[in-house]
């Protein structure tokens, strides 16, 4: 009877585990078909750019026709940081979003130094649109780590064609490097960019043409748009006589006069006044906003200035801990432009007085999953 009510409750428990396994299969599905859809939409201005994709083919052995190129992409060694090794090494593969085409992925492979030979050949369309996408749009490149029958994404990356528009170019090799949501780098990765003929001369440089496209395009490209949120994670290392009790002022300025300032001013406090100089705020702040041709112009002008300051302080004159700016002309390139950075402190006689770490992104109407998935 024992043996029997043994049995009972190991195929209860396996049979739970089954189920478990399909629910996470199931969940996994429907964040990939989410996460495609959002890709689609954001890729939807360059619909017909993408013309075919092939994994078993090298640049110079595919037959293009006219107005037509090939873009050849190579994934190849990958070096995880130290800090975020392990003593048995993770298994990893690497995820590339380009143009309207589907989401391609490296094998899977174990190790802490690997090498990956996929490459992959993106037959594409020489028009406008393509001019459009290489100026003002980066390849999105996620790592993401297996884990059984599912995976999680743990760091994002982007290649910069705009590499590409130099006189006669047809190649270029670099590395990326992977960060994290904490702005933490994961690991680097060395890629390889390889056309089947240069792009043309006509392309290099911001001519009239681009000042002519760019407001209707613009307009377009963020219409789902609804907010610029900003994200102060924290300050590093602040240099004081004593430990204060930190606090941040946030304020963006532009040449640019609109009637109407589209972004306030911001506080960004501790949740509690304990002195230190490594205070951590995670603090979220988003800026309604719905961009157009004046706004743009605003933005591209402007810089988000940070003041910290010490709310311990019993002298009301005290100067600033520190001072840090940063231009917000690359967050009016893409709608899906980010700024992770960690910006140095600087006092008024110009000595670095600590870090802050920031990140700024644009915030979408169908954001309905978040940006940065965990996984399963």
């Amino acid at each position: 009877i024992e043996a029997r009510n043994n049995r009972i409750e190991y195929e209860a428990d396996r049979a739970a585990g089954l189920r478990q396994v399909s629910d996470d299969k199931n969940q996994l599905i429907e964040n990939l078909g989410e996460r495609m859809r959002r890709l689609t939409d954001e890729m939807s201005r360059y619909r017909g750019v993408g013309k075919k994709l092939s994994t078993d083919s090298d640049v110079e052995s595919i037959a293009v026709g006219d107005d037509e190129n090939v873009l050849e992409v190579s994934i190849e060694h990958l070096v995880i940081s130290e800090q975020h090794q392990t003593d048995t090494p993770n298994s990893y593969f690497v995820s590339i979003d380009f143009l309207d085409f589907e989401t391609v992925t490296t094998e899977v492979l174990s190790g802490n130094s690997v090498v990956f030979t996929k490459t992959f050949c993106f037959t594409i369309e020489v028009s406008p649109a393509l001019r459009h996408y290489i100026k003002h749009n980066q390849v999105p490149v996620e790592l993401h780590k297996a884990d059984g029958l599912g995976y999680k994404s743990i760091a994002k990356g982007n290649i910069n064609l705009a590499e590409l528009l130099t006189p006669a170019c047809t190649s270029h090799r670099s590395h990326l490097q992977f960060v994290d949501q904490n702005i933490e780098e994961v690991g680097t990765v060395e890629f390889s960019l390889k056309l089947k003929s240069p792009l043309p001369s006509s392309w290099i440089g911001f001519g009239a043409e681009d000042q002519q496209e760019a407001p209707s395009l613009l307009v377009f490209s963020f219409r789902h748009v609804r907010a610029l949120k900003l994200v102060v994670h924290e300050c590093r290392n602040l240099k004081c006589s004593s430990d204060p009790i930190p606090y941040v002022f946030a304020t963006v300025t532009s040449p640019v006069v609109l009637s109407e300032e589209p972004l306030s001013d911001v506080t960004v406090e501790l949740p509690h006044r304990t002195p230190t100089c490594n205070p951590v705020f995670h603090h979220t702040h988003e800026y309604p906003l719905k961009l157009d041709a004046a706004k743009s112009g605003y933005l591209s002008a402007g810089h988000l200035n940070f003041v910290v300051l010490d709310d311990g302080s019993l002298d009301p004159r005290a100067p600033a801990i520190g001072k840090a700016s940063i231009p917000l002309s690359s967050m009016v390139e893409d709608p899906s432009a980010t700024i992770n950075t960690v910006a140095e402190l600087q006092d008024y006689d110009g000595d670095v007085t600590g870090q802050i770490v920031v990140t700024l992104k644009w915030v979408r109407s169908n954001d309905a999953v978040p940006l940065y998935i965990e996984g399963l």
